[in-house]
């Protein structure tokens, strides 16, 4: 009986593709949640109280303030959301192929990073399966 393995992916949603269109879903990498807000801690900031002074839940702004995400920053899983359309980033955990978007498989096939052995067999695996599905 094989286990599977829990992967954690990131994704950021901007404008791009042939036609710079918004919602071009681009890989970022096997990277936890903690490790984006890493990656853009010079647009993040960490506040735990609201416009009046009071405590509140932490939560994540961007340079003017606005809240981007309320997600643990240091958890696995997360989105970071900068205006809808154009700037999100996102994390999510997958066990199967079958946990990702048509559009996220593309983004992992498109990367020129580095991908570990167990995403990149993933993403073997299911191109030989198409490949079977091509030649019936």
């Amino acid at each position: 009986m094989e286990t599977k393995r829990t992967m954690v992916l990131s994704f950021h949603v901007c404008r791009g593709g042939r036609f710079f269109n918004p919602g071009h879903v681009e890989f970022v990498g096997e990277e936890t949640f903690s490790d984006v807000c890493s990656m853009l801690s010079d647009r993040l900031f960490t506040k735990d109280r609201d416009e009046y002074g009071r405590f509140c839940k932490p939560y994540i702004a961007d340079e003017v303030g606005t809240v981007v995400s309320e997600d643990d920053e240091n958890g696995r899983t997360g989105e970071i959301d900068f205006d809808g359309d154009y700037d999100r980033y996102y994390t999510i955990e997958i066990e199967d192929i079958d946990d990702l978007s048509d559009s996220e498989l593309e983004a992992i096939r498109e990367y020129k990073g580095y991908i570990s052995e167990d995403l990149e067999h993933l993403v073997k695996v299911d191109d030989d399966e198409e490949n079977e599905e091509d030649e019936e």
